[in-house]
């Protein structure tokens, strides 16, 4: 993400005021400060569905979309229990495991689709050129199938980002 390019909704920037102790108007650079110096944990989904790109700076935990739009910022509490290092070790684990999955899913769903629209071309040129009411059937229900084979995979990437913010939200509550 370029730091540069960011911006922030009025929400967090009240967010960033609130529990970063910023003053009003230098919301933006102290994000961009914390950016510079985050990691990259991976990507997740809001509470809307929307992909966001999730970073962490210490304690501090920035959710963006891909539009440079920093959507939450949250900090951790100062409590510190002996299952903190354990359930943070956890969570990074599920966390790399999901991106990995996800990655992958969404790898062989672009292929899949790529091949697909070979297919559909094929299809509905010769859906095109028949005269054939046999023929033209075949092909619409080919075509239908594979639209709702797409369709199904990119629901099923939808439930690993779902899957992914369930996680990243059930880790903070813990915290």
């Amino acid at each position: 993400m370029d730091v540069n390019k960011i911006k922030l909704t009025k929400h967090s920037a009240q967010r960033v005021r609130e529990r970063l102790k910023a003053k009003s108007g230098e919301e933006l650079k102290v994000i961009k400060d914390l950016l510079k110096n985050s990691t990259y944990m991976g990507v997740g989904c809001d509470e809307k569905g929307a992909k966001c790109y999730l970073y962490i700076n210490g304690k501090v935990r920035i959710m963006a979309d891909n539009d440079s739009w920093i959507r939450t910022v949250i900090v951790e509490s100062n409590v510190n229990y002996p299952l903190k290092e354990k359930l943070t070790e956890i969570w990074y684990k599920e966390i790399r495991k999901l991106n990995r999955k996800i990655k992958t899913r969404e790898k062989y769903v672009k292929d899949f689709e790529l091949n697909a629209n070979i297919e559909l071309a094929e299809l509905k040129l010769r859906l095109h050129k028949t005269k054939s009411t046999s023929v033209k059937f075949a092909c619409e229900a080919r075509i239908k199938a594979i639209t709702e084979a797409v369709r199904n995979y990119n629901r099923e990437i939808v439930e690993y980002y779902r899957e992914n913010y369930k996680i990243v939200k059930h880790y903070q509550r813990a915290l």
